[in-house]
């Protein structure tokens, strides 16, 4: 089956503009699972995986982002292109 699943990044420790700063983003992944247990494990391992957002986070070992699944979807669309949208943490509640 395919999920959607929407993957919400928070406190990594990002440059943009020059300003080093806590940011959080949301982003879309689409998986083939057996289920949504296994859709979130799947999409959550392809962003630890994405080279895209590890070789510009800054963290500590001792300040570690985190990775949660915000929703979920059974579809036929694949939302894999759909980027990652960034938050400042300084903003968002």
């Amino acid at each position: 089956m395919k999920y959607n699943c929407n993957i919400n990044g928070k406190n990594f420790l990002l440059k943009f503009n020059g300003v080093t700063s806590k940011h959080g983003f949301y982003k879309w992944i689409t998986v083939e699972a057996e289920n949504k247990e296994d859709a979130e494990l799947q999409s959550i391992e392809l962003i630890k995986e994405d080279e895209k957002i590890t070789k510009i986070t800054k963290n500590s070992s001792q300040d570690s982002p985190t990775l949660h699944l915000e929703e979920i979807k059974i579809s036929e669309e694949d939302m894999n292109n759909s980027g990652y949208t960034f938050y400042s943490e300084n903003n968002h509640e």
